[in-house]
């Protein structure tokens, strides 16, 4: 379609001006879809020191990947390397795995409107590195535009639906009694 062939021109083009920092970050991204993500933007945020918290994020992942993945299967839509060898893509992919919608974006959003809530004052610095996350999946060349788009509507959507969860409210209870004790959030 001309949509798909102008979100291919968009990648190639990402490709040759991306920068060495912007590809290493877009690598770390790759590698990383887990609560990591935003350590480097909270100062003070050690997921591995946080039980409580890690829990929700991660069953906000998790919840997320089984719509995601459900999505994916539906949609089948090829990677972008599939219709141009030669553009250039920082992770390499093994086997089949659909694009649409980004599965890594998901996740990031998920865990992202899960931990503005736990920390509100916070909220906007979780959610652009929830932004810049999923960009970099349009960095790796691994994603179109829209991929990215319907990641973050997916993944906002379960986070919102697992908050109305009477059992997640608990949890969330836990993890913000946690964060505070913490000295993260009031």
């Amino acid at each position: 379609s001309a949509e798909q062939k102008s979100e291919l021109a968009e990648l190639q083009a990402l490709a040759k001006t991306r920068s060495d920092e912007r590809l290493k970050q877009a690598r770390f991204d790759d590698e990383t879809q887990n609560a990591e993500i935003f350590r480097s933007v909270i100062p003070g945020f050690d997921p591995t020191k946080l039980p409580q918290t890690l829990k929700v994020l991660d069953a906000a992942k998790r919840e997320s990947g089984l719509v995601s993945r459900t999505a994916k299967e539906y949609f089948d839509r090829k990677r972008p390397y599939e219709f141009d060898a030669a553009l250039n893509v920082c992770a390499p992919h093994k086997g089949k795995n659909a694009t649409y919608p980004s599965g890594h974006t998901t996740a990031g959003f998920s865990m992202a409107v899960t931990l503005a809530h736990l920390l509100p004052t916070q909220a906007g610095t979780v959610l652009a590195r929830a932004k810049t996350y999923g960009e970099s999946r349009m960095i790796c060349g691994v994603h179109y535009r829209s991929d990215v788009a319907a990641g973050q509507v997916v993944g906002t959507a379960v986070a919102l639906a697992l908050l109305q969860n009477p059992k997640f409210q608990t949890e969330m209870a836990a993890a913000k009694a946690e964060l505070v004790a913490a000295g993260l959030t009031k």
